[in-house]
C-alpha cells in the first residue's frame, strides 16, 4: 500500500460523510464529522506497518460504486513527502493535504501530521476543516509494537464559528482507558451542545439538555 492509497482509508466509514451532509443542524453535522475524523484511527489498534516509499507524481484513483463517490490522490512532493487527496460525491466534497514530521527516540517514533482535512456540503456551501492527532509507535526496536495518539482534534465550521473538539489522551496519562475518546460540540458562543463518548468500537453522542444518546456508528 502506498501513501496515496492509504490516505483514502480516512473515508473507510464514508457513511458518516453522507450522514453529515444530510444532518438537520450544524451541531449534528459536527458530531458526524468528529466521528469521521476519529474513526480513521481504528486500524492503528492492530496495524503499524509503514507504507511503501512513494514516487513523485504517483496517483491513486477509485470510483466507489456502493458509497457513491470518486477518489483521486497524488504524491505531490517527495522531499518532504506530501500527499493530496480529493473525494467527491453528489452531496459533499472532501479533500486534504497530508505531510508529516517524524521524531525518533530509540524505542519509539512520534508521527506529527501537518495540514488540514476539509469537508464541504454542496447544498449550503458550508465549509468544515480539522487537524489530526499526533501518533506514537512504541517498541520499534524490540518488544511488541503498539500505538497511541494524543492531542485535540478540532472540527471547525468556518461558516458559523461552531466547532467540535475530540480529545485523544495517550497511554501515559489515561493508562488502560487510552482507547476511549471524549469530546464536545460547541455553538458559536462557546457553549456545549453535545457530549461525545467513544470506545474502540462505538461512537455515540449525548445531548446536553435531554441526555438523549445517539449512536452514530459501530466500527470493527
Amino acid at each position: 500500500v502506498v501513501p496515496s492509497q492509504r490516505l483514502v482509508e480516512d473515508l473507510e466509514y464514508y457513511e458518516l460523510a453522507h450522514k453529515a451532509a444530510a444532518a438537520s443542524s450544524v451541531s449534528k453535522r459536527l458530531a458526524m464529522l468528529a466521528a469521521l475524523a476519529s474513526s480513521c484511527w481504528v486500524t492503528t489498534l492492530t496495524r503499524y506497518g509503514k507504507p511503501f516509499n512513494p514516487l513523485l507524481g504517483e496517483t491513486y484513483e477509485m470510483v466507489h460504486q456502493e458509497g457513491g463517490f470518486c477518489v483521486v490522490s497524488e504524491q505531490v512532493s517527495h522531499h518532504p513527502p506530501i500527499t493530496a487527496l480529493h473525494v467527491e460525491s453528489d452531496r459533499w466534497v472532501f479533500w486534504e493535504e497530508y505531510k508529516l514530521d517524524i521524531k525518533f527516540r530509540g524505542q519509539w517514533v512520534k508521527v506529527l501530521p501537518t495540514g488540514l482535512v476539509h469537508f464541504m456540503t454542496k447544498d449550503d456551501g458550508y465549509h468544515y476543516s480539522w487537524n489530526k492527532p499526533h501518533s506514537t509507535i512504541h517498541n520499534v526496536l524490540f518488544g511488541t509494537l503498539w500505538a497511541d495518539h494524543e492531542g485535540d482534534v478540532v472540527v471547525t465550521c468556518h461558516s458559523t464559528g461552531e466547532k467540535a473538539v475530540v480529545h485523544f489522551v495517550p497511554y501515559s496519562k489515561a493508562k488502560e482507558r487510552y482507547r476511549e475518546l471524549h469530546g464536545n460540540v460547541f455553538d458559536e458562543k462557546g457553549e456545549v451542545r453535545l457530549f461525545k463518548y467513544c470506545t474502540t468500537t462505538t461512537y455515540q453522542w449525548k445531548h446536553k439538555h435531554t441526555n438523549e444518546n445517539t449512536k452514530i456508528i459501530t466500527t470493527y
